[in-house]
């Protein structure tokens, strides 16, 4: 009879709504919500839902960017935008935070055509190495499965 949960939430203005379920007799209840923050978000800001809002990281250059965010019900996506300069091999990882939910990665193309789908390293977690050519792309993290949220870390790396 009892319900418990929990989920990642943009930050806003949220309703709980409880309502009868079943024999339609009424009963007393209690309902108890809670929210702790997640703090040290690269970037800060939403990192986008579509290629049109995608977050900037620019050009990667020889190194790894880490990003370190979160998708949930109320954000299924995240899109990261990047360019690069002449054929690269790209490094994806991503790891999920909470191993009770999953999360994909993919890099597509300005079109929105999948460039690179890396592999999955255990239930949740996906590596990969591939090499691309000069131009746009984005790195599209979404949930998988569940659709309950979870944090991720996200390191790109381009040598």
């Amino acid at each position: 009879t009892d319900e418990f949960g929990k989920t990642l939430l943009e930050a806003g203005t949220y309703y709980a709504k409880v309502q009868e379920n079943g024999f339609r007799s009424g009963t007393e209840y209690n309902l108890r919500l809670g929210a702790t923050p997640i703090r040290n978000n690269v970037p800060p800001t939403d990192a986008g839902d579509s290629t049109n809002s995608a977050y900037n990281l620019g050009r990667l250059t020889n190194g790894t960017k880490r990003l370190r965010s979160f998708i949930s019900d109320a954000d299924p996506l995240d899109y990261y935008q990047f360019q690069v300069n002449g054929s690269k091999k790209l490094r994806v990882n991503l790891d999920v935070l909470n191993e009770r939910f999953d999360a994909n990665v993919k890099i597509v193309d300005r079109f929105g055509a999948t460039v690179f789908n890396p592999p999955e390293t255990n239930s949740t977690d996906e590596l990969g190495v591939t090499r691309i050519n000069a131009g746009t792309y984005y790195a599209v993290v979404s949930e998988n499965g569940f659709r309950s949220g979870t944090e991720y870390d996200l390191r790109l790396g381009i040598s």
